[in-house]
């Protein structure tokens, strides 16, 4: 079940869901939880007490699953970028000027600017 199935559930379903999951299931009663009670992804029950809690339904489980994926494939694409940014930034620009540039900034532009017009930023 891909998260694509409920359109209008934001990311905000998602961590809702994995929080009551991980919790003993202690209701919010807000606008999300209501959400998340009307597509079937969470139920009420009554603990032995008698306490109104909440339940992650198999479909919301399926859901958490399918978000987790997801968010994994994401942080993939991120990661890859990450991996590439630095090398293409120092391939372009002396690690000089880069150091003085940051410090610059840090201090509020107290630094003397370095000549690194001749470098791609």
């Amino acid at each position: 079940m891909e998260p694509s199935i409920f359109p209008n559930l934001k990311r905000v379903h998602a961590r809702r869901l994995r929080e009551l999951f991980r919790s003993a299931g202690w209701p919010y009663q807000d606008v999300i939880e209501i959400e998340l009670l009307a597509v079937g992804l969470l139920e009420r029950v009554q603990d032995a007490t008698g306490v109104d809690c909440m339940r992650v339904t198999d479909t919301g489980i399926q859901y958490l699953a399918s978000a987790a994926q997801s968010n994994q494939a994401c942080l993939s694409d991120h990661n890859t970028l990450v991996d590439v940014c630095p090398g293409q930034v120092f391939s372009h620009m002396p690690i000089g000027c880069l150091i003085a540039d940051f410090c610059s900034k840090a201090l509020g532009g107290k630094l003397p600017s370095l000549e690194c017009s001749r470098w791609l930023l």
